[in-house]
């Protein structure tokens, strides 16, 4: 006789022979990357910050047994924020593990008919994360089933995007806002415009102005740069005084915002 897996566990005379062909468990993973301007299949080589990227994993059963117990597995970069999953029915959510800064997705299931032909739809959507340089983020997920003769492993062709630092610009003016000629004990003042014109946010700045020793009793307003406050004053030899205005750190500086610094 032949068990299900091809093994003959008893043998009669010679007579007649036939082959029975075991049932041999086989899949395919196949991963696909999208994000909102990429559909699937384009796979996007260049993403920016804050591009949705979604990972879809499919596996598919193409052997000819029945797959009983199936884990599939990604390995998601650190780089990727806000991670959501979806799977199949009779799966779970994944159990998360950190590996080497990232995270790792895994997804188990047991007592499946797993037929062949039958394909099974994993989900992963994140957000891109900040980066301070070139980086290339490659991705592959892995499948392990078993069925009743053996267990099978295999694993999808990797997919990357590459995602750059945004870049740090500033644009600095400065008006005279009251008439050039003036009399002595008259009004000067200046406005000082500093533009985040680059793509990233800015944590610290410092901003200085240096004004000839003929002004005397100045005044400063930091009310259109929040949240500066009063300039550190320094005295310059032969050049005048110094104003340094400055904050070091969580300064929350976005893209398109202008900070305004009046002197008088």
């Amino acid at each position: 006789g032949v068990d299900a897996c091809g093994s003959v566990f008893a043998v009669s005379a010679p007579a007649t022979s036939f082959t029975v062909a075991p049932h041999v468990p086989a899949l395919t993973v196949v991963k696909t990357q999208s994000s909102a301007t990429n559909p699937p299949g384009t796979s996007p080589a260049n993403l920016n910050i804050g591009d949705t990227v979604t990972y879809d994993i499919v596996v598919t059963n193409t052997g000819s047994a029945t797959i009983t117990s199936l884990s599939v597995t990604d390995t998601v970069n650190a780089v990727l924020t806000g991670v959501a999953t979806i799977q199949p029915g009779g799966f779970g959510a994944p159990v998360t593990t950190p590996v080497a800064g990232d995270t790792r997705y895994d997804w188990a299931a047991g007592g499946l008919t797993m037929t062949p032909t039958t394909a099974y739809a994993f989900r992963i959507t994140g957000t891109v994360g900040a980066v301070t340089q070139q980086t290339t983020v490659t991705n592959t997920g892995a499948a392990a089933a078993t069925s009743l003769c053996a267990t099978v492993r295999t694993q999808s062709a990797p997919q990357q995007f590459t995602v750059q630092p945004p870049n740090i610009s500033l644009h600095v003016s400065k008006t005279l806002l009251t008439p050039a000629a003036v009399t002595p004990g008259a009004l000067v003042q200046y406005r000082i415009d500093v533009f985040n014109n680059g793509g990233a946010t800015i944590d610290n700045l410092v901003v200085t102005d240096t004004l000839s020793p003929l002004l005397v009793n100045v005044t400063t307003s930091e009310a259109g740069a929040p949240p500066f406050a009063a300039p550190a004053l320094t005295s310059v030899a032969g050049t005048g005084s110094l104003y340094v205005w400055s904050v070091g750190a969580a300064l929350g500086f976005i893209p398109g915002q202008t900070k305004t610094f009046v002197v008088s």
